[in-house]
């Protein structure tokens, strides 16, 4: 367990206090029943397992907020899953405990002399979250762009298994926009009693960002579905290109099955079924046959 103290716009390491104000505890669940916390500190119970959070909620009390976060995985960190409660002079953080001393450590280095207090630093650590998801849109956008020149260069192999996993991450990424801009509304509207002015236009930033990062998803999506319909027209063309072939063979050879049923009828009357060159005769005529079936369709570019 860590405890961090508010003062004066600083935030100063310290042993747990007698009294828990202007205070920041972050802690393991395992080590909740051997603190003495205040009663309106304690987590709900149904969300006081950190590793539990399958997604972001905000439950609102009197005097406080609380609930659980799920930070997903980025290329430079891992998921993070933590609950927390927050109140106008305290701050608890459940969850991994080195590395939510390592995001304080980040905040303070941030922003060494502006840690006005737990609200304020709960945004921040909110705030935090965002800071590189520009560039995790932009490697997405790059990859489906990337999987766009590979079907127009008609390099379609693997494309159903990366297009569907890029798909599921679009679309995991999309709830946790929305969790997330759903999460800072709700703190705006319910509960701003714990922010101030600035912290309350901090927050609203929070918000706008979180809507701008849920719209460019959305494009996202759209492109891939565009994407995948590029992909599809690729693979009708492929078809009809088979077809056509199948259909030209089929047009050429098509006459010789003419030929093979009219003389195979074997009636008696009939000229050259006794004459020496008939066999000969049935070969000549059906190469001529399909040489000049072959000609036509090659002078009206169907083949």
């Amino acid at each position: 367990m860590k405890c961090y103290r508010f003062d004066g716009g600083h935030l100063t390491e310290q042993h747990p206090p007698r009294q828990w104000e202007d205070v920041l505890v972050i802690a393991e669940t395992e080590e909740l029943d051997g603190l003495s916390l205040p009663q309106d500190l304690l987590p709900p119970q149904e969300a006081q397992h950190a590793r539990d959070a399958q997604y972001c909620r905000l439950i609102i009390d009197a005097g406080r907020v609380s609930g659980q976060l799920r930070i997903p995985l980025r290329r430079e960190h891992a998921v993070l899953q933590m609950t927390f409660v927050c109140k106008q002079n305290a701050l608890l953080l459940i969850g991994p405990g080195e590395r939510l001393a390592q995001i304080v450590q980040t905040l303070c280095a941030i922003r060494p002399h502006a840690v006005m207090g737990p609200a304020h630093f709960f945004v921040d650590m909110l705030l935090s979250f965002i800071v590189n998801e520009s560039d995790y849109i932009q490697d997405l956008e790059t990859r489906i762009s990337t999987l766009e020149q590979n079907v127009l260069g008609n390099r379609i192999e693997g494309f159903i298994h990366l297009m569907s996993g890029l798909r599921r991450e679009l679309n995991r990424t999309g709830r946790y926009y929305t969790q997330m801009s759903d999460f800072a509304s709700s703190l705006l509207e319910d509960a701003p009693e714990l922010l101030d002015r600035r912290g309350t236009q901090r927050l609203s930033h929070f918000a706008r960002k979180m809507g701008g990062l849920r719209e460019e998803i959305q494009m996202l999506r759209e492109y891939a579905s565009q994407v995948s319909s590029a992909y599809q027209a690729q693979v009708d063309i492929a078809q009809n290109r088979v077809m056509k072939l199948l259909t030209v063979v089929t047009t050429v050879f098509m006459p010789l099955s003419l030929i093979t049923g009219w003389y195979g009828m074997n009636f008696d009357a009939m000229p050259e079924l006794h004459w020496r060159y008939g066999y000969l005769m049935a070969a000549v005529i059906s190469v001529g046959v399909v040489t000049a079936c072959i000609c036509y369709v090659r002078s009206k570019r169907y083949w």
